[in-house]
């Protein structure tokens, strides 16, 4: 069965995270996940694409590319229109502010997951 999966990471910084700031990032992230995935592409082949963000205060983008791409420019593009199409994603909570980067969204079909 064919099921499109979307994982999202962050990387705020090298050092530690107050566990009140970690539980923010996941629900702000999470939020972002549910988002994204309304409108992800879906596949018949095996793709994956990997799309780096960062986001404003404001919630809306301020950067987007392709950090690994699939190998085919509409299966990238298409990653590429799913994130812009979801955004703004919501206001950064204050502990995130004033921007976070290097959000990672990627796109990939496993045909075996059910």
């Amino acid at each position: 069965m064919r099921a499109l999966l979307i994982s999202i990471a962050l990387f705020l910084a090298t050092e530690r995270q107050p566990a009140e700031v970690q539980i923010k990032t996941e629900q702000y992230l999470a939020a972002v996940h549910k988002k994204v995935a309304r409108i992800a592409p879906k596949s018949r082949e095996k793709r994956e694409v990997t799309v780096a963000v960062d986001i404003e205060s404001s919630g809306h983008l301020s950067a987007l590319r392709i950090e690994k791409s699939s190998g085919d420019p509409a299966v990238d593009e298409s990653a590429l229109r799913a994130v812009v199409a979801a955004s703004p994603f919501g206001a950064l909570p204050a502990e995130l502010r004033p921007r976070i980067t290097g959000v990672q969204v990627r796109f990939y079909t496993d045909h075996s997951a059910k």
